[in-house]
């Protein structure tokens, strides 16, 4: 489709929510927003936290959000992790 654009997407590209009742979308777009404000969107591995460790032995995360991440990298690996964000508790 034109402008690389499937049909159905927003302009931002994100595909539209999958069909379902009204209450059942309230639910999982309510359901969704504790966890990704949480997790950042992606749950720290040992795999990723021994990547970073082995990149570096010290990080300042922009956009921390929280510090999940910091706190994971600190506690997994003793890394050293500056966690800043303009608003943390959105």
């Amino acid at each position: 489709s034109p402008g690389g654009q499937s049909r159905g997407d927003s302009p931002d590209g994100t595909p539209p929510p999958p069909p379902c009742p009204k209450l059942v979308q309230l639910w999982r777009d309510g359901a969704r927003v504790w966890p990704c404000r949480l997790f950042a969107f992606a749950a720290p591995t040992r795999r990723a936290l021994r990547a970073l460790r082995d990149a570096s032995s010290s990080w300042v995360e922009v956009g921390a959000g929280l510090g999940y991440w910091a706190l994971a990298m600190e506690n997994a690996f003793g890394i050293d992790v500056v966690a800043l964000d303009k608003t943390p508790s959105t």
